[in-house]
């Protein structure tokens, strides 16, 4: 069954479902796996926001090094 079949299937599924408990613990369940693929960015607080922000701006500005010349230092 393709992905669009499925979704009808359920869809069609749910609409005979009048348990409200059930109803509401499969929204659930859909509303966290559709939350789990969304961005991470909205949760970060604003001060990593920034950092990552001064890290990218330095990196498009040249003022960044290959990751293997770090990694040299460190071994």
């Amino acid at each position: 069954m393709s992905a669009t079949e499925t979704k009808t299937a359920i869809y069609q599924l749910v609409e005979n479902i009048e348990d409200e408990q059930f109803l509401q613990a499969v929204y659930t369940i859909l509303e966290k796996q559709v939350a789990s693929k969304q961005d991470f960015w909205n949760d970060l607080p604003d001060d990593q926001k920034v950092a990552i922000k001064r890290g990218m701006a330095d990196a498009d500005a040249g003022r960044a090094r290959p990751f293997h010349e770090v990694l040299q230092k460190y071994q």
